[in-house]
């Protein structure tokens, strides 16, 4: 067990004892000055740390840039997933040529129906069976 003294040195404070008389306890100014060195070592070993990270990320970014990026194929950026969306089926329906009445038989839809999709001001929300119909078109379509 600490008796006063020591507690107070440990702290660098000065402890009452008990007996009414406070003891002074001179502050440890070794162990102030030991931390004071180790900051400036401790500073240089992060910029040291920092230092090798950014070397490491310059690598890895020369190596990533002298790779070969594989070439995007025309056909696979055609053939991207069809996103229903009002200007889509309005382009779709243009690209095919049909009216609303002709684009409506071949979805299995009514023509008042792809009238609201075109002129929807939101995302469209289709059902399973209208998206399919309307990918295999945009699939098929010409050009």
């Amino acid at each position: 067990m600490l008796d006063a003294d020591a507690l107070g040195g440990v702290f660098g404070i000065e402890m009452d004892d008990g007996d009414g008389e406070v003891a002074e306890v001179a502050p440890l100014s070794s162990t102030r000055k030991q931390a004071a060195r180790k900051k400036p070592a401790q500073k240089k070993a992060v910029k040291k740390k920092a230092a090798k990270k950014r070397a490491v990320q310059k690598k890895t970014a020369k190596k990533q840039a002298a790779q070969p990026r594989p070439a995007k194929k025309a056909a696979a950026r055609k053939k991207a997933a069809f996103r229903a969306t009002p200007a889509a089926v309005r382009g779709l329906r243009a690209a095919l040529g049909h009216s609303r009445a002709e684009f409506a038989r071949a979805l299995g839809v009514s023509a008042a129906t792809v009238g609201n999709w075109e002129n929807a001001n939101r995302p469209l929300q289709l059902q399973a069976g209208s998206l399919a119909a309307l990918r295999r078109l945009n699939r098929n379509r010409p050009g």
